[in-house]
């Protein structure tokens, strides 16, 4: 029995698409191999189709590679573009040890790459004003946090910012286009994570962990995570809590009584009596 040859990247499909995207740690010919999860256009149905099926005996991260004739969510099936076929002869046991030595040769026939690398390096440092809330010098508050990110290895064609939240990390702003290595890029964040703001969240003592990922062909290929602190100048003296969807803003003034309390101070004689 023949098994069908695997998918790359650029393999056509039965409705007269492409497919866009694979692993770059796992190449055949130089080109990387497409999994359960990639995408293909799909002029037929006019949609970015998903690859649903693949080969249960290959698996690449944990991935089924996709083979000829495998399924598209949109119905569709692949077709090939390479000669890479394996072959099972059938016969009991011996069967079994050949298939078993096949997939072993064409695992080796996969390249793994480690060529991509990203780093968080700064964050533009200012004191921390709440959004929306101006200084004591009556100056506008920062709208957005600048952070900086470099692309130390492989070209990336997206990058993507997230920030840790109850021990998972939250995707709060991709950036869609390509980057070259050693480019610098200054990537904006607003403070919002799902549609919530809360300056209570940026300012606690241990900081806000933050992860930058890079992608390639519709893969993440790198990651880099970094810690940061957002301290006021000099007193924590408002909390802003926002809710984007129900448009409601709570804002908590800190006020320090040590100047008479609750009570007040006995200071009566010096207002004057026109006054009273």
């Amino acid at each position: 029995m023949w098994r069908p040859p695997y998918i790359t990247i650029g393999c056509p499909t039965s409705g007269g698409g492409k497919v866009i995207s694979g692993n770059n740690r796992f190449l055949i010919d130089g080109i990387p191999v497409a999994c359960v999860g990639d995408k293909a256009t799909c002029p037929t149905h006019k949609v970015l189709a998903t690859i649903v099926s693949g080969d249960p005996y290959m698996q690449i991260f944990g991935k089924a590679a996709a083979r000829v004739n495998d399924s598209l969510s949109c119905g569709c099936k692949l077709l090939p573009q390479q000669n890479l076929v394996v072959q099972d002869n059938g016969g009991g046991a011996g069967s079994n040890s050949l298939l078993k030595n096949t997939q072993q040769s064409t695992q080796e026939n996969f390249v793994e790459k480690k060529d991509f690398e990203i780093e968080l390096v700064d964050l533009k440092v200012t004191p921390f004003i709440p959004l929306g809330v101006s200084t004591p010098e009556g100056k506008p508050s920062n709208k957005e946090h600048s952070f900086f990110i470099k692309i130390k290895k492989g070209i990336c064609n997206a990058i993507s910012l997230e920030v840790e939240q109850d021990g998972t990390f939250v995707e709060v702003k991709k950036i869609q286009k390509a980057f070259s290595p050693s480019q610098q890029v200054s990537l904006t964040w607003d403070g919002f994570i799902n549609d919530f703001y809360n300056s209570k969240f940026m300012t606690k003592p241990s900081g806000v962990k933050f992860k930058v990922k890079g992608y390639s062909s519709g893969s993440v290929q790198c990651t880099h995570e970094k810690i940061f602190k957002f301290k006021y100048f000099n007193k924590d003296w408002m909390d802003v809590v926002i809710n984007r969807k129900t448009k409601h803003i709570l804002i908590d003034l800190r006020v320090n009584f040590s100047d008479g309390g609750a009570a007040g101070l006995f200071n009566s004689q010096s207002v004057p009596t026109t006054q009273i």
